[in-house]
C-alpha cells in the first residue's frame, strides 16, 4: 500500500466513527493573571493529542484541529522550560558527583542528601514522603488556633523543627514538567531582563540561586530563615563549583544590610510572604536591596 506506519495509523483512525474520536485525555486548564485558558497535556497523552490533530485536520476539523494545536503548542513550551531548567542543576550535579552520575535524578538527588547528613537514604526517603502530613499535623498542634498572634521568630522555630531535608525544597526539581516550569519562570525573567545582580528572598535552599549563577548572573544573595537550608545550599554550591552567591539568614539580615542596599537589578519571593508574620517588614527588606 506504500503506507508508513504513521499513516497506517492515521488511516486507521481516520476511519473511525466519530463517537469513537475522543481517545485524548483532556489537557489540564488553568487560567493566567490575565485570565487566559493555558492548557497542559501530559506527555504520555502528548503524542495522541498530535495524532488526533492530524485526524481532525485531514478531516477538515479545523477548530478541533487548532484547539488541539494549542494545547500541544503549550506543553512543548512548558517542557522546553522545564528541560532547560532540569539539564542546568543535573549536568552540573552528576559532574560533581561523579560517583552518582548512573543514577535517576530522584536516587540522585536523595544520595546527595544522604551524603550531605550522614543518614541512610532509605531512612531520608521514609522521612520525606511523610512530610506533609508531619508538617501539616505539627501546626495544628501548635499554632492553629492563634495563627493571627504569631511572630516571625516563632514561625521560624516551628519551620527549623523538622529534621532536614523535610522542608527542603531542592527536591522541587523532581517533580512533573509544569511544576518544574513554574519554578524556572523567575530564571526565565532574570535571562529576559539580563540581570546582573539578583537575589532570592526566601529561597529555601537555593535551587533558583544556583541556575541564575550557572547562566551568567554575577552577583547572587540567598536569603532564608533555616540556617540548616543555608547551610546545605552552601555544601551543595561548593560541590558544584558555583562560588558567586552569598548565603544571609535573614534574621541577622539587618547587621549585614549596607553592603546589600541597592545592589540589584533582579529580585525574587516567591510562595514566601504568606508564611511571613510581618508582611510589612519582608517587603521593606526587597525594596532596600533593589536599585532604585
Amino acid at each position: 500500500m506504500g503506507l508508513d506506519l504513521v499513516d497506517l495509523l492515521l488511516e486507521g483512525l481516520f476511519s473511525l466513527p466519530s463517537e469513537s474520536e475522543d481517545f485524548v485525555k483532556k489537557p489540564d486548564i488553568l487560567r493566567n493573571a490575565g485570565g487566559e485558558t493555558l492548557s497542559f497535556t501530559s506527555l504520555p497523552d502528548l503524542a495522541r493529542a498530535i495524532m488526533h490533530f492530524a485526524v481532525a485536520k485531514r478531516k477538515a476539523d479545523y477548530r478541533a484541529a487548532s484547539s488541539l494545536l494549542h494545547g500541544i503548542v503549550q506543553t512543548l513550551q512548558i517542557e522546553r522550560s522545564s528541560l532547560h531548567f532540569t539539564e542546568l542543576i543535573f549536568d552540573r550535579l552528576r559532574e560533581a558527583f561523579p560517583n552518582f552520575r548512573h543514577l535517576s535524578p530522584h536516587d540522585l538527588v536523595f544520595q546527595i542528601y544522604s551524603e550531605y547528613t550522614g543518614r541512610p537514604i532509605e531512612e531520608i526517603v521514609a522521612s520525606t514522603e511523610t512530610a506533609v502530613e508531619k508538617v501539616a499535623q505539627s501546626w495544628r498542634e501548635r499554632y492553629e488556633t492563634r495563627e493571627s498572634t504569631l511572630t516571625n521568630e516563632q514561625l521560624a522555630d516551628f519551620y527549623a523543627s523538622f529534621d532536614f531535608p523535610i522542608m527542603c525544597t531542592f527536591r522541587k526539581i523532581l517533580r512533573g514538567s509544569l511544576s518544574v516550569a513554574q519554578a524556572a519562570l523567575p530564571l526565565h525573567v532574570a535571562q529576559q531582563f539580563k540581570a546582573t545582580a539578583a537575589f532570592d528572598f526566601g529561597g529555601n535552599s537555593g535551587l533558583l540561586t544556583t541556575a541564575l549563577a550557572l547562566t551568567g548572573v554575577k552577583r547572587v544573595l540567598l536569603i532564608d530563615q533555616s540556617p540548616s537550608l543555608l547551610d546545605f545550599a552552601r555544601w551543595r554550591d561548593q560541590r558544584m563549583k558555583v562560588g558567586n552567591i552569598e548565603y544571609v539568614d535573614v534574621r541577622g539580615f539587618e547587621s549585614q544590610n549596607d553592603s546589600f542596599v541597592g545592589v540589584f537589578d533582579f529580585g525574587c519571593c516567591v510562595e514566601v510572604l504568606e508564611h511571613v508574620a510581618d508582611v510589612e517588614a519582608a517587603v521593606a527588606i526587597l525594596a532596600r536591596l533593589l536599585q532604585q
